[in-house]
């Protein structure tokens, strides 16, 4: 009995110390977010939350009878929907995301469009040749699904912390802290990182995607080989399941690959080859899918503007009209 009154009592104080650790931090919390109620930081979002959030803001104005563009950065630098809805007659929508998403970002907007669509006249699943092979990055998954939530808990909980302004303050004290920290403290530097967030989102209706910042250094480019082509099954699956969608709504889809460099193709002629080949397996296994061309387009070194995958503003123009 002395020894069961023993563990009582040190249960018993060890129940009353959490408590106590609880109410302070319960007290903290509520103290932070008093202060974040009343001032007037603003919450600083990555250059990919803000595209996140641009194009989830499109997919609510899209009307049936769409065309829609899905895939990465070389299809947000290399195909004007402008210039499309005016060569086809119709409307066309770029909803392109970043490498990163992979073929899962290809789904999460193709999932979403779904939800309030009927009739869709076709999807184009546009990526660079490096992305066909890639896997998963969990962070750039992770912003997507606290974007647009996916059916379970943790997509409401993802929902919930997204809005919640103590957790959007912390996210941003927590870049502050990463731009000065890698600035040394440079304070001008700081403030440079800061506009250039503020010019990526004044400046997104107007190229429709995320502004190229800067220009690749030409006279030094070096062609590198793709590597060889074998395709992750996180692509496969998530390729399947964007398809699968596509399937069921009775909307065509079209596969397609952007632009390389000639220097680079003429070097990973297999690795190119044996990428198509599998594209044209998968359209081939599904019904009302197609490559939109049966080859990998190429363009002069003088035609990339940022990167080998992204073509220049003026290229852009006259791959869109190609």
């Amino acid at each position: 009995n002395r020894q069961g009154r023993s563990t009582l009592y040190l249960f018993s104080v060890l129940m009353q110390k959490l408590l106590r650790i609880w109410c302070i931090g319960a007290g903290i919390l509520l103290l932070a977010e008093i202060a974040i109620r009343i001032s007037s930081m603003p919450r600083i979002e990555t250059q990919e939350e803000m595209l996140v959030s641009y194009q989830r803001a499109k997919i609510a104005k899209i009307e049936d009878g769409a065309i829609l563009l899905v895939g990465d950065s070389s299809l947000g630098n290399g195909v004007s929907s402008k210039i499309l809805s005016q060569k086809l007659g119709g409307s066309v929508w770029n909803l392109a995301l970043t490498a990163s998403h992979n073929t899962y970002g290809d789904y999460i907007v193709v999932r979403e469009v779904a939800r309030s669509l009927e009739d869709v006249q076709g999807v184009v699943i546009f990526h660079t040749p490096g992305m066909w092979d890639s896997d998963r990055v969990a962070d750039t998954e992770q912003t997507l699904n606290t974007a647009f939530g996916t059916n379970n808990l943790q997509g409401l909980s993802n929902r919930l912390f997204h809005h919640s302004a103590l957790v959007n303050f912390s996210a941003t004290f927590r870049r502050l802290l990463v731009f000065v920290m890698r600035d040394g403290f440079n304070l001008d530097r700081l403030a440079q990182r800061l506009a250039l967030l503020d010019e990526v989102r004044e400046r997104l209706p107007e190229v429709d995607y995320i502004v190229q910042q800067g220009i690749l250094d030409r006279d030094a480019y070096v062609p590198v080989a793709v590597r060889e082509f074998t395709p992750t099954p996180y692509v496969e699956k998530w390729l399947d399941e964007t398809l699968a969608i596509c399937v069921d709504a009775g909307w065509p889809v079209w596969l397609a690959v952007g632009p390389v460099p000639v220097a680079q193709a003429e070097i990973s002629q297999q690795s190119l080859q044996a990428m198509l080949n599998w594209l044209r397996f998968k359209a081939e296994a599904h019904p009302q899918c197609n490559l939109l061309y049966d080859h990998v387009p190429t363009a002069a070194i003088a035609d990339f503007g940022d990167g080998t995958s992204h073509l220049s503003p003026d290229a852009k123009i006259s791959f869109s009209h190609w």
